[in-house]
């Protein structure tokens, strides 16, 4: 699923995210500060997902802040975007490893370079 992530600075200086034009979160102008978890459930990777992300600053407020924002979630969504497309090439080619039963996966499975965080 193609997902556009828009980042708009707004008139009070808190920045907005938006995901496919739903509400995503605002990141406050007097506390910056975003955790790991919130950006995790902003984006709710799924399998396949392709993410591309904008940013709007009309007012030329903050402009640093915006952009800092705007690559860290570049580089978070182009390691998965790198991630989607690695993993539907294995599905293309019939080289996906069957499931354990439940649908357990361990670990040790996962290399730490494909990790997005």
């Amino acid at each position: 699923m193609e997902k556009k992530i828009m980042l708009t600075m707004l008139p009070s200086k808190d920045i907005g995210i938006v995901i496919n034009e739903h509400n995503g979160m605002t990141i406050g102008k007097d506390n910056r500060n975003v955790k790991a978890d919130d950006i995790y459930n902003l984006l709710a990777y799924e399998r396949g997902d392709i993410y591309t992300v904008e940013s709007i600053n009309e007012s030329d407020k903050d402009g640093p802040v915006l952009q800092f924002f705007a690559e860290l979630l570049r580089d978070i969504t182009d390691r998965l975007n790198r991630m989607s497309e690695s993993q539907g090439d294995s599905e293309d080619e019939g080289d996906e490893e069957e499931a354990p039963e439940g649908n357990v996966y361990s670990l040790s499975q996962i290399d730490d370079e494909d990790l997005p965080f």
